[in-house]
């Protein structure tokens, strides 16, 4: 199993909402990426972020940059809303691996909506009401995909 750690700053977390940022490049053509999990820590200790929508909540995605095949989302509280440190563990299973609203298209059917080949993989956030505000120039969010290359 290979793995990856991408800490993002202050300024990442903030523009998220509008600005991806790659956690794996594209592997290549004929190969897809498999996250078998994930490990999310953000320390928001020096400040909590403003301008969240409230529905639905902001949350985080694991995609390619297209947005248009989403691995995976989770409810981190993203961005704090308090200053506070947390981490969550997202493990991956083939329902989680869909495309759209995460509950079409399987990877491993025929449907020809999935198109994770040759895919990068970034993080980005849905916040209807755009960039985040507040924060601190010293908050961070640490992701460490573990993951293996299917090689099609």
């Amino acid at each position: 199993m290979l793995s990856t750690i991408v800490t993002l700053t202050d300024e990442q977390i903030k523009s998220l909402p509008n600005t991806p940022v790659e956690i794996l490049p594209a592997p290549g053509g004929n190969k897809m990426f498999v996250p078998v999990f994930a490990v999310f820590t953000l320390d928001a200790i020096g400040g909590a972020y403003t301008n969240l929508d409230t529905d639905p909540l902001p949350y985080l995605l694991l995609a390619p940059d297209d947005f248009e095949a989403e691995l995976t989302n989770y409810a981190l509280g993203m961005p704090a809303t308090t200053a506070t440190k947390r981490t969550i563990v997202v493990t991956y299973s083939q329902k989680a691996m869909t495309s759209g609203a995460l509950e079409t298209s399987v990877i491993g059917t025929d449907e020809p909506s999935v198109n994770l080949f040759n895919q990068n993989i970034c993080i980005w956030a849905n916040n209807n009401a755009g960039n985040f505000e507040g924060g601190d120039p010293a908050n961070t969010l640490t992701i460490t995909v573990y993951y293996v290359i299917v090689d099609l």
